[in-house]
């Protein structure tokens, strides 16, 4: 506890000792708490609330327009760098909560624009019946498009494909899953 608490202090200090700079050259800056999810491969997600210092000026001024948000115009949608993926527990569609800020956070991360047509796809582990994992891959498919068109986004195909393409044959959790990517990809 005591070392969690020192390390805290240290990365404070840190952040504080890199933006005196910024502050003594007179700039207004805006310090606002956010959550933040550490996605890690095959392993447990965690999410932590943060506070991130950034240019009051600059960010308001950047959230209607700017070239912050253009994008090419030889595309008008966003590529996906590699696909979003939702985990579920066994013989469940419901979206945990921790899921549901990493469907956030990986389409902020990448970046998506809420125009882009989106593919939902669900899946399954190899555990239970053929047909009752078709079922479950599509309700958790449809949960996530459920989702992903009420913050707006653009959902252009949901679709389920029980215990097809499997991760890892061995270790299940992982194959009980929806992927997010774009309807070109």
């Amino acid at each position: 506890m005591l070392s969690e608490k020192l390390a805290l202090l240290q990365a404070i200090f840190v952040s504080i000792s890199m933006i005196l700079p910024i502050i003594s050259q007179g700039a207004t800056l805006e310090i606002s708490k956010e959550e933040y999810v550490y996605q890690m491969e095959l392993t447990q997600n965690v999410s932590v609330e943060t506070f991130v210092i950034s240019h009051v000026a600059k960010q308001k001024a950047s959230l209607e327009e700017g070239p912050f948000f253009e994008r090419s115009s030889a595309s008008s949608f966003a590529r996906f760098t590699k696909p979003i993926i939702v985990y579920f527990q066994i013989d469940n569609p419901v979206i945990s909560s921790l899921e549901f800020q990493k469907i956030r956070s990986g389409l902020l991360t990448q970046n998506i624009s809420r125009k882009t047509p989106l593919v939902v796809t669900g899946y399954t582990c190899q555990k239970g019946p053929a047909r009752f994992n078709e079922w479950l891959s599509i309700e958790r498919a449809k949960a996530v498009g459920a989702v992903l068109r009420k913050e707006g986004y653009t959902v252009a195909r949901v679709e389920g494909r029980g215990a097809a393409n499997l991760v890892s044959k061995n270790y299940y959790p992982i194959n009980r899953r929806v992927e997010i990517t774009a309807l070109d990809q």
